[in-house]
């Protein structure tokens, strides 16, 4: 696999893990849900790779209640991803994870932008290293219906 899908393969990835962490019970009780209205979670995001370089973003997050009548729902959450380098590398996501009617229905969704720039080393015949770029758009929803008991 290319290195810069992998890049972008891992930052998705942990997107979609942070809605079952958060969503499903850190900070909250048994549960999943957290006793007050609204929480806010800013995680930074700084790394460094000789391919991209220096990257700086964060990924800041909300988990709060859709329904204090609706006590057996987890906490639902929704947060933003941005990230740049110094080699002019950018990604850019938004993301939500919502829970309803008792839990019985559950919507993720998730959409972003982003720009890899990067470069390969061509030795024959031209002995020279090659920059290229992928741009990429993404768009993911994703609707679950409880049909049978637990």
């Amino acid at each position: 696999m290319q290195t810069h899908r992998l890049i972008i393969l891992v930052l998705f990835t942990s997107a979609l893990f942070s809605f079952n962490i958060f969503g499903q019970g850190v900070g909250g009780n048994n549960n999943g849900r957290i006793e007050d209205d609204f929480k806010f979670l800013p995680i930074p995001y700084i790394n460094y790779n000789r391919s991209i370089g220096f990257q700086l973003g964060a990924l800041p997050m909300a988990q709060f209640n859709l329904s204090q009548k609706d006590t057996l729902s987890p906490s639902s959450i929704a947060g933003l991803f941005g990230m740049y380098s110094t080699n002019k590398t950018y990604f850019v996501m938004g993301f939500s994870k919502l829970y309803f009617d008792a839990d019985n229905w559950r919507l993720t969704t998730a959409g972003g932008t982003g720009s890899v720039n990067f470069q390969f080393y061509l030795e024959v015949p031209i002995d020279a290293w090659i920059p290229y770029n992928t741009k990429m758009n993404l768009f993911f929803i994703e609707a679950q219906r409880r049909v049978y008991k637990k």
